[in-house]
C-alpha cells in the first residue's frame, strides 16, 4: 500500500468580548494517489515517515489525493474559509512495505 500523507494546520476562530481568540489543529490526513482517505493508514504514515527513502521512485501526482483530503478535512472540521483558515505544511510519499 503507498499513499500521500498531507500534515495542515487548521486555524479556528472564537468570538469573545473582548476579540477574537484563535486556536490552532494540527490536522494530517492520508490519502490514495486514487484519492480514497485512508484513516486507518494515517497513524502508521505519522511513526513511520521519518525513515530513511527506501526508494528513488518518483511518487504519483498527488493532485487527486489532495482534493479528495481537501473535501474530508472540509466535512470533518467545518472549515469556515479553506484559503483563509488552513495552512498547508508539508506532504510525504508513504510505501508501506508487507514483512
Amino acid at each position: 500500500m503507498a499513499g500521500f500523507l498531507f500534515i495542515f494546520v487548521i486555524r479556528h476562530r472564537i468570538a469573545r468580548e473582548d476579540g477574537d481568540e484563535y486556536l490552532f489543529e494540527l490536522a494530517p490526513a492520508f490519502s490514495t494517489p486514487e484519492g480514497k482517505v485512508d484513516e486507518a493508514a494515517l497513524g502508521f504514515a505519522m511513526r513511520y515517515t521519518t525513515g530513511p527513502a527506501v526508494s528513488a521512485a518518483r511518487p504519483p501526482d498527488p493532485s487527486e489525493a489532495f482534493r479528495a483530503v481537501k473535501k474530508y478535512l472540509e466535512e470533518k472540521t467545518a472549515v469556515w474559509d479553506w484559503d483563509e483558515d488552513v495552512e498547508f505544511i508539508g506532504l510525504s510519499w508513504v510505501v508501506f512495505k508487507s514483512s
